[in-house]
């Protein structure tokens, strides 16, 4: 049994009957913990208690909301399951009369599992009619984890774009004995899409102007709380006026949002974080950089890899580590590319295949 968290502003820790399922600081993040072993036995009442400290003021250089601001999930799944960000899809060839559709699945396999699983993995078109199918036999691990790679054709692809936003969804089912023990979906939109230095960004093969705007979480007059239908106006609102893209300044957003751009056909610059190790507010984010912004940025590429309208990571707004003096910089390249090493140390299953950037600024 799983509680899955969409945020928590901040520093919040999660009791199930009175231990620690987990402790985050980070008031954007997304987070699953497995609550099975604090569970009391069969017929028993379970209390959950869900704490938050935003006392330390001022954290932030905008409204940020507080406490329990978006969905929370209660997950109950077989003793072997798909978990939570388990799957990874990718198309690493794409044309008017195929499309090639590789899907990573990872399977959470414990010491106790027994039994012979499978992996089905069927793709359905924005019809809902299956045009893709594999199955392959689960080989046991004694490593607690297995990674299934499975590769998919589907022809005559409908192509995800900002003007016709098709999507796919990969259906991934768990066997056990002939019989379905789990069932996890993954939206998915075929697309390509490539910058170049001369002529821009290409989206198909097709030139297209990026027409952005920067966006914080907060809804206006109706706060930070996650709205769907809300969010879902304020996307209406700014095709109307001719946008085609959002930047999510400056923190991983709602899942709500990035669905909502997936079926809209907005792209989306993914940005992680407004500052590294060196503050702008007193108590901001600086505070717990240095310890937790690898598990944050990790669970944030985890979450948001699939998403057709993600084309770009950020790892930083107007981070003050660009430089110490403003009037020189004078960083090595240690200190001036601290997530950019970190992104180029780690394998492309974590990347998302996606370009990453900081945005930069210079003082005046």
């Amino acid at each position: 049994m799983f509680l899955e968290f969409d945020g928590i502003y901040r520093d919040s820790r999660v009791f199930v009957n009175g231990r620690l399922a987990g402790y985050r600081p980070c008031g954007y993040a997304s987070f699953s913990y497995e609550i099975t072993p604090l569970l009391n036995p069969p017929g028993e009442e379970n209390t959950v208690e869900v704490t938050v400290d935003n006392s330390l003021q001022p954290n932030s250089r905008w409204y940020t909301g507080s406490g329990i601001y978006r969905n929370v999930r209660l997950v109950i799944t077989p003793l072997v399951p798909i978990p939570y960000s388990g799957t990874y899809v990718t198309t690493p060839q794409v044309s008017a009369d195929l499309a090639q559709v590789q899907v990573s699945t990872t399977i959470s396999y414990p010491s106790a599992a027994s039994g012979h699983f499978y992996l089905l993995t069927k793709i359905l078109d924005p019809a809902g009619h299956t045009v893709a199918k594999e199955c392959n036999y689960v080989e046991p691990s004694q490593t607690g984890e297995i990674t299934m790679n499975q590769t998919l054709a589907v022809k005559k692809p409908a192509l995800w774009d900002v003007t016709d936003p098709r999507l796919y969804t990969v259906e991934s089912l768990l066997l056990k004995s002939g019989a379905v023990i789990d069932d996890y979906k993954t939206t998915i939109g075929i697309r390509t899409f490539r910058f170049t230095a001369d002529s821009g960004f290409f989206l198909n093969e097709r030139p297209l102007k990026i027409r952005g705007v920067c966006m914080h979480h907060d809804l206006g007059a109706l706060g930070a709380a996650v709205n769907r239908r809300a969010i879902e106006r304020q996307l209406e609102m700014l095709a109307q006026m001719g946008c085609n893209a959002i930047r999510t300044s400056h923190n991983p957003p709602a899942p709500e949002l990035l669905d909502l751009c997936d079926r809209m056909g907005f792209l989306v610059m993914n940005e992680a974080f407004d500052v590294w190790r060196k503050s702008k507010s007193a108590y901001d984010y600086a505070m717990f950089f240095e310890e937790w912004n690898e598990k944050d940025l990790k669970d944030f590429i985890l979450r948001d890899r699939n998403h057709p309208s993600v084309i770009m990571w950020s790892i930083g707004n107007e981070v003050l580590e660009q430089w110490n003096n403003p009037r020189a910089d004078t960083l090595d390249l240690q200190q001036a590319n601290l997530l950019l090493n970190f992104m180029a140390g780690n394998d492309s299953r974590l990347e998302g295949d996606l370009p990453f950037d900081a945005l930069l600024t210079r003082k005046l």
